[in-house]
């Protein structure tokens, strides 16, 4: 049908594609959607520095010749399964269905994608539990197990595409018990498989149900979702995770019309815990809150945390540039050696290009 290269295409929605591509640096996942004639989103995971990069055509054509040849399928005698179904009682079909989603995970699945909201308000939120059995499916991997790529989830694909799908029809509750049900089911499952198995699949997964969130924060109750991101943090299973990381993003995005200072008061207590105050740990708190003080325009504070904070070597670069700027040459040299003279062990002995280049370029402007 389509080029041998492409090992697998799939509509996994209405308007939604999933290809692999088999290319010269390993297996290729791409993902469409359409509006129905056009593509309006895309991606690809090919190290290619072009977007659209080559295989976006490719899948398009192939999407193209598969929809015509089910087009031309259906043409002619074949028996639609309209008619079918009709002729089948109610009672039939309800049996075939139960009896299916005991034994076809990606059937079970696809039912309560389509039907769970409407049965939502009967017998509770079921969105976790639908995603903590989908998951039990998943392949785990040993430890040992080499995989060349990252791997896709399709069912976390699916909920993902349904959760956006709800927030194109302005459901926005059922869009954000989604996000919530994904970001804790997948992050419980990868907790119970263990740490390496989390680079088997894909990062995107740790991220994009936040996306979602934020996109569309206008719509929630940003109290309610503040103080569940700050319950929901406090959880072992996210500790050291992207999740933890995106938790924070999310917070940092509801402070500013919430609550900044209770952000600010969570942000030092972190750096509190830490030890060492010029580890990349710190440097990540610090950034977090210099980049939550020029958000909420207090760049004052911003530049103040990164001035008592110069055993950050990118602080103290950027110290050392405004005092160059600023023409005060000699207090920039003594930051520099300062840097220079404290560095340990084995890196004194290699010549640093950036902090040389300072030195070497304020030398002739100095009395």
């Amino acid at each position: 049908m389509y080029g041998t290269e492409i090992l697998d295409l799939k509509q996994t929605s209405e308007f939604e594609w999933k290809a692999k591509y088999q290319g010269n640096y390993g297996v290729y996942t791409i993902k469409i959607t359409t509006d129905g004639k056009k593509t309006k989103r895309f991606s690809c995971t090919c190290p290619s520095d072009y977007s659209p990069c080559k295989h976006i055509s490719m899948i398009e054509n192939a999407i193209a010749q598969k929809l015509s040849e089910c087009k031309k399928s259906k043409k002619g005698s074949e028996l639609r399964i309209e008619d079918f179904i009709g002729n089948i009682s109610v009672e039939r079909l309800r049996e075939f269905i139960i009896t299916q989603t005991k034994y076809n995970i990606d059937f079970y699945n696809a039912v309560f994608l389509e039907f769970s909201a409407n049965t939502r308000n009967n017998i509770g939120n079921i969105y976790s539990k639908i995603i903590q059995k989908s998951l039990a499916s998943v392949p785990d991997y040993d430890d040992d197990c080499y995989i060349d790529e990252c791997m896709d989830i399709d069912v976390l694909d699916q909920w993902y595409d349904k959760a956006k799908e709800y927030i194109r029809k302005k459901q926005y509750n059922e869009a954000l018990l989604i996000c919530k049900a994904c970001i804790e089911e997948y992050s419980q499952w990868l907790y119970n498989i263990g740490k390496n198995s989390v680079l088997i699949y894909s990062l995107e997964y740790q991220s994009v149900f936040f996306d979602i969130i934020i996109d569309a924060i206008e719509y929630f109750n940003k109290k309610e979702l503040f103080n569940y991101c700050i319950s929901e943090m406090k959880k072992k299973k996210y500790a050291g995770t992207d999740f933890y990381h995106e938790f924070n993003r999310l917070l940092e995005t509801l402070a500013v019309t919430v609550d900044p200072d209770a952000y600010i008061a969570l942000q030092d207590k972190l750096l509190a815990g830490i030890k060492d105050k010029s580890s990349d740990e710190a440097e990540t708190i610090l950034r977090r809150k210099i980049n939550f003080f020029r958000r909420i325009d207090q760049k004052s504070k911003a530049w103040s945390l990164i001035r008592e904070n110069i055993q950050i070597e990118s602080f103290r670069l950027k110290v050392v540039k405004k005092k160059i700027e600023k023409q005060n040459f000699g207090i920039a040299k003594k930051l520099i050696n300062d840097f220079l003279n404290n560095r340990k062990g084995s890196e004194k002995k290699y010549f640093d290009e950036t902090w040389n280049g300072l030195l070497l370029e304020i030398a002739p402007k100095r009395e």
